[in-house]
């Protein structure tokens, strides 16, 4: 197990200040507090793990295990799609997992920005952008899994940015030969394509401590299907 790291990728990460004018001043500290939290937990638990990259709802996901593997979670309460990309070169290089969970969007999705049929710059930079996140972990040698994004509340509108964005993560994912996972399963969706109740904390946008289970156990199964079909294993 690796426990010892250059400081190099946090060093670079914290660099980049561009993506911070996207979501305003009060995500630079929380970000930079956020590099430095996963910097130090690979050095506990060591490179070659289970990490997970994305935004509130991954930071607030709990579990510290999935099945064989530690989870080194990486999610960035705020973070848009091109935050993480801002930021994927660095988060690899300091973990260099053997599998890599990206679930990022929901925050672009948030936005209420039109399609980029309509001329918006950040949807036309999404694509390539996913794209950026997904070549980073690969490049490094991790197996990658994009996520659909967790199943909207009834108050969030409109929701057809929610299924645009989960359109593009599909499209990016094929295109770039990695799995996209999007069975949100035990009943966690209703026919409208929302979150049931109790799926959901109040704000509509969280996964409650029950979604968050039902994430958990459907990661578990994947990862371990995945671990056996490559013939990997973390450092764990």
């Amino acid at each position: 197990m690796n426990k010892m790291l250059p400081f190099i990728p946090v060093a670079a990460a914290l660099a980049f200040s561009p993506a911070f004018a996207a979501v305003g001043t009060y995500y630079t500290p929380h970000f930079d507090a956020r590099l430095m939290v996963v910097y130090t937990n690979t050095m506990d638990v060591g490179t070659g793990n289970v990490m997970l990259v994305g935004d509130s709802n991954t930071e607030m996901f709990r579990p510290t295990d999935v099945s064989t593997c530690h989870i080194v979670n990486a999610g960035l309460a705020g973070a848009r799609i091109s935050d993480v990309a801002e930021r994927a070169d660095a988060l690899a290089e300091m973990q260099k997992p053997v599998i890599a969970h990206i679930m990022v969007g929901t925050n672009d999705a948030l936005t209420n920005l039109k399609s980029s049929a309509g001329g918006k710059p950040e949807w036309d930079a999404m694509g390539d952008n996913i794209g950026k996140i997904i070549d980073a972990f690969k490049s490094r040698g991790a197996i990658v899994v994009v996520w659909s994004l967790p199943p909207p509340g009834e108050s969030l509108a409109p929701r057809d940015n929610f299924e645009y964005i989960d359109a593009l993560l599909a499209k990016v994912a094929d295109s770039k030969g990695v799995k996209f996972e999007n069975s949100w399963d035990e009943g966690m969706v209703t026919a409208d394509n929302v979150a049931a109740p109790g799926w959901l904390i109040h704000d509509d946008t969280h996964l409650s401590p029950k979604g968050q289970e039902v994430r958990a156990k459907r990661m578990k199964r994947v990862d371990d299907r995945l671990l056996k079909r490559y013939g990997a294993k973390c450092s764990k």
